[in-house]
This record gives C-alpha cells, sequence and structure tokens, in this order.
C-alpha cells in the first residue's frame, strides 16, 4: 500500500481519490497484509496507517479492540497514538477542524512520511517518486539540494530530513511533522535512550535478558507470516546477524524457511552462509555475483530508494529479489543492524564523545551537519544517523518485493540492549557470549564477523585496522607494482577492486556513465569540484559514489 494526501496540491488522476472539504487523499492497496493497514474516518479526522504492524495483536488485546479502527477510535484525540506500534508503519492523521496534517514514520527510519509545504498548500506521501510527480505538475518549482549531495558524498546516505528535492523533507526516525498554516513542525514521539544503563547487570544477567527480548522479537516477525498463511523468507549471510535470526527462529519451532543469499562465487561469504543454512536444514537460494552486474543498475536502484544513499548498497540484493516469486512468501527477514544493536558503535565505555569523522565514508569532504547536538554520545549519534538514515535504505528496495523486518530493529528489544552498560556490549563481548552460551552450535560454524582477537595477524585485519589515510598509499602502492589483489582478496563477497581491474566493460561503464553526466553538476561549483575529487579516488567504491549522484540527478532533474 502506498498513500498520498494534499491541500491545494493537485492529486487529479489518482485512483481511490478521496476528499473531505479541500483536503484529498489517495490510498492504494496491494492486499498483502491487508488486516495490518487501515483508512479510518469519522466527522473529526482521517487516519492512515501503512505497513505491517508486529504488534498488532497485543495492542488490540491491550485495548479491547476488535481491529485497528477501533483501536484508533480508543486512542482518538492522542495526536501521537501510533507511539505504541512496533514494526515497519507510516501514515498521516489529518484534523479536519484544525485543518492540520500530522505525518510519521516509525522509529527507526526504515518507513518514513515525505512532506512538502508552503503558505497555502501541503502534500505528503509514503512515496518519494509520488510527491515529487504530484509537485511537479502542480507547478512547486523544486531545486537541487547541495546539502543532499553534501551528505551523499561524504556519509553515503542523506541525513537530517533532506532529500535531494529541495523543498521536499522526510520525517525522521521517532518524529512526527505537524503541518499547518503554512508551518511544519517536528516533535519527537520516541528516542531511544542509552545514558542510564542498569549498571548492576552481570555478563549472565545481559544474555538472559537479550535472549529473552530477542525470541520475542523473532517470534513477533514469524507469527506475522502465519498469521497471513504465506511461507518464511529470510536472509542469510557468513555473518551473525542473520544466523541469529534463523537460529532463534528454529528454536521456536518455526519450519519451512527459505534462505536467500547473494555474494561473489566461493567467496568466505558464499562458504559460510551456506554451511549455517545447510546446518539449519533450510531451502537455500544462491545468487553469485560474479558477473557483477548490479553495477549497471545505477537508475533502477535511485529510483527505489530515491537517493537516499548510494545505489550499490544493496549490491546484488535487488537482482535477487527481482527474481523471486513472493506471492507465496510472507515478510523478508534480514538481520538488519544487529552487530550495532547488540553490540556498539562505541569501542569501549569510555568511548563517548561523539566523532563524525567515524561515520563518514571518506575524508575528501566534511559533512555539513545540523542536528548532533540532539544527541548525548557517539553511539545514539550513530544509531540514530549510520543506523536509521544509512543502512537501513536497503529496507526501501526491499520493500517494492515484500514488506521487510529485522526483529534486531524491534523497540523493545533494542532498548533492552540500550540498557545494558556498554561495557558489557562493546568489541562484541556479549554477542560472542549469548552464542557461546545459549546457541553453541552455531557459534562454531566459521563467520565473516571475526571474533574479538581471532585471526589478529591476518593480512586483511591489519590491512583494515590502517586509517584511511594510510590504506590509500597502500593501495597506490601496490597499484603501482600490480599487486594490489594480493591486499584486497578475492575471496570477499563484493571484491569491487577485482571487478573493475578484470573486466574493461565495467571500467568503461562506469567511466562513460560519469564523463556523460558531469555536465550536471557544472551549475553547482562546490559540489563539481568535491565530486571531481571523489571519482578520481583511489578506490572504486569513490567512482560508485560519483555516480551515484549523478545518477540521482538524471533521475529526478535532468530534462534530457
Amino acid at each position: 500500500m502506498s498513500w498520498i494526501c494534499s491541500l491545494n496540491i493537485d492529486l487529479s488522476g489518482r485512483s481511490n481519490l478521496k476528499q473531505a472539504d479541500d483536503f484529498f487523499y489517495a490510498v492504494t492497496f496491494d492486499n498483502r497484509f491487508a488486516n495490518d493497514k487501515t483508512v479510518f474516518t469519522n466527522d473529526g479526522m482521517i487516519a492512515v496507517i501503512d505497513g505491517v504492524l508486529l504488534n498488532k495483536s497485543e495492542l488490540l488485546e491491550k485495548y479491547g479492540a476488535e481491529n485497528l479502527n477501533e483501536l484508533i477510535e480508543e486512542k482518538e484525540g492522542q495526536i501521537n497514538f501510533f507511539k505504541e506500534f512496533i514494526g515497519p508503519f507510516s501514515g498521516f492523521v489529518y484534523d479536519i477542524k484544525k485543518k492540520q496534517l500530522t505525518v510519521f514514520g516509525n522509529q527507526t527510519g526504515d518507513t518514513c512520511a515525505f512532506w512538502y509545504v508552503s503558505d497555502d498548500s501541503f502534500a505528503a506521501s509514503s512515496d518519494f517518486n509520488e510527491l515529487m510527480a504530484v509537485c511537479k505538475k502542480s507547478g512547486v518549482e523544486l531545486t537541487f539540494n547541495e546539502t543532499a549531495a553534501n551528505h551523499l558524498l561524504s556519509l553515503g546516505f542523506i541525513v537530517e530530513g533532506n532529500t535531494f528535492a529541495e523543498q521536499i523533507k522526510r520525517t525522521q526516525p521517532g518524529e512526527m511533522e505537524i503541518i499547518q498554516c503554512g508551518n511544519a513542525n517536528a516533535r519527537r514521539y520516541h528516542l531511544f535512550d542509552n545514558t542510564d544503563p542498569d549498571e548492576t547487570l552481570s555478563l549472565d544477567d545481559a544474555i538472559e535478558k537479550v535472549d529473552i527480548a530477542f525470541k520475542k522479537a523473532v517470534k513477533r516477525c514469524f507469527d506475522k507470516d502465519l498469521e497471513y498463511g504465506y511461507k518464511h523468507i529470510a536472509d542469510i549471510s557468513g555473518g551473525l546477524d542473520s544466523r541469529m535470526v534463523n537460529r532463534v527462529a528454529k528454536e521456536l519451532g518455526y519450519r519451512d524457511i527459505t534462505n536467500i543469499s547473494y555474494a561473489q562465487n566461493e567467496s568466505k561469504e558464499f562458504r559460510c552462509a551456506s554451511k549455517v543454512s545447510r546446518f539449519m536444514g533450510n531451502s537455500f537460494i544462491f545468487k553469485q555475483l560474479d558477473d557483477a552486474l548490479f553495477i549497471y543498475d545505477i537508475e533502477k536502484v535511485v529510483r527505489l530508494n530515491y537517493g537516499l544513499s548510494v545505489y550499490y548498497g544493496i549490491t546484488g540484493g535487488l537482482r535477487m529479489l527481482e527474481a523471486i516469486n513472493f506471492e507465496r512468501f510472507g515478510l523478508e527477514h534480514t538481520g538488519m543492524i544487529g552487530d550495532a544493536v547488540v553490540g556498539s558503535f562505541s569501542k569501549n565505555e569510555n568511548d563517548t564523545q561523539i566523532d563524525v569523522t567515524r561515520i563518514c565514508y571518506t575524508d575528501f569532504i566534511k559533512p555539513q551537519l545540523k542536528n548532533i547536538d540532539d544527541y548525548k554520545n557517539h553511539e545514539q549519534f550513530s544509531m540514530y544517523y549510520r543506523a536509521f538514515q544509512g543502512a537501513v535504505i536497503t529496507h526501501y528496495i526491499r520493500r517494492n518485493f515484500t514488506e521487510t523486518v529485522s526483529p534486531f530493529m524491534d523497540v523493545e528489544f533494542l532498548q533492552t540492549c540500550f540498557d545494558i552498560p556498554l561495557e558489557i556490549r562493546c568489541k562484541d563481548r556479549l554477542y560472542w557470549a549469548w552464542l557461546d552460551k545459549k546457541y553453541p552450535d552455531i557459534s562454531h560454524i566459521p563467520s565473516t564477523h571475526d571474533r574479538p582477537n581471532q585471526n589478529k595477524l591476518s593480512k586483511e585485519n591489519i590491512y583494515n585496522k590502517l586509517d584511511r589515510k594510510c590504506r590509500r598509499r597502500i593501495i597506490r602502492f601496490f597499484k603501482k607494482i600490480g599487486l594490489w589483489r594480493v591486499v584486497s582478496p578475492s575471496s570477499s563477497m563484493n571484491p569491487f577492486e577485482q571487478w573493475y581491474a578484470e573486466n574493461s566493460e565495467i571500467r568503461e561503464f562506469i567511466e562513460r556513465y560519469y564523463h556523460e553526466n558531469v555536465k550536471f553538476m557544472e551549475a553547482f561549483p562546490s559540489i563539481f569540484k568535491t565530486l571531481e575529487t571523489v571519482f578520481a579516488g583511489e578506490k572504486v567504491m569513490d567512482k560508485l559514489t560519483a555516480v551515484s549522484l549523478l545518477g540521482v540527478y538524471k533521475v529526478y532533474f535532468s530534462k534530457d
């Protein structure tokens, strides 16, 4: 389902268009997870809920309601009635008498609402592309957002409510936007707080708390499939997060799980993922990335992720999803941000000072950030910026095929982890202790997520621990003597350097795409200069980041 609404903005031609005075709204249903979505109307308000509510049955029981409409009616008058929802949801509430619109996404940023406001009109939608089209049709002048370009080139994703259209904004994780009389005001309805951990917890206590909370989160996700009669489909990778989702699902008695995986053939990623899936007794669908064809999908991915992140972030995931018939499958279960939740973005218990450079993709350019002071420490800042506005953007792409969830992003599970002292969580101490105590059968299966101090002297670990400038010098040196593949082993999941070095068609495509489209940035001198520097960088991903920006401009602003 998707939704769009407006006041004095032309929505003509939309299917299912409805009207209340001068407020228009259109909702498109797709019949998947239909009972988790609703359009509620009465004399005073219109409310639309889209997505999936993993705790719907719990809330209906709590409030004695039979369905979502009864639940909304029970909580009518509470502008943030959705604050108890858990899952990938978004929506709006329109107060007919006040002519006030409230739009919202969920607490973790993998769903949001996009909005535009002027003196006498507004429009909002769950789909950026729809909102762009409506604004253009209504004669709204949309201009290229240079701040968003700065974010993409420096961070690899867009933050702080920006989109590439200067006039269109995005709701922030855990915030709602209240729009009335030409003004928009953000109000936070949820904040994950890690400033008051339970210092009395021991490691064993923490393991028990995490295990109980994670089982509850996994149950919510997998029960939703059963509620609608779907089979389970779950990602599997070489790391720990997806294996924990699958292992705990098996522990709770869920069967008939199909695992999907994509990586370079015979890479460590493939070997680890296939071993875990085989151990679980799950079906296993694997897409090899040896052809690296996803590198050609610039504009396709831009349209699906709205240009909010570099296009290559999902690597071969899009082509994998395109090959699957989702009619019989329910939610796509991922392990998104698990390592950052059970572990931490902080290096140790004293690592609390916010350090923007640690979320930067490159040191070529400094990000233009305004809201850093809203966060109390580095972990909270990184979670809201790097995780909730960066990593989760692949869920936007996946949602074009089915609703997507990660139990690590369950609101209650996240807060459970934040209530555990950093001393226990950082350096993967808690994560590995949890596996070893509760799930030793999978803790010994090889993983791409090394234990602390494991393989300390491997060439990959030595290389990865070097700072950015040092790594670039190493790359330059080994490329010069023709031994770069020794430093960047072909066993990795996505060996971008190898693909670029060995495949002339890929090299020519990237170079051609850049040179054919770099003209678009000439109107923005500071961005143009930075773009040239990034594209000339030593890493192939520098070049892919540069063409990501050009792809965004070409899709949304080029008249060619």
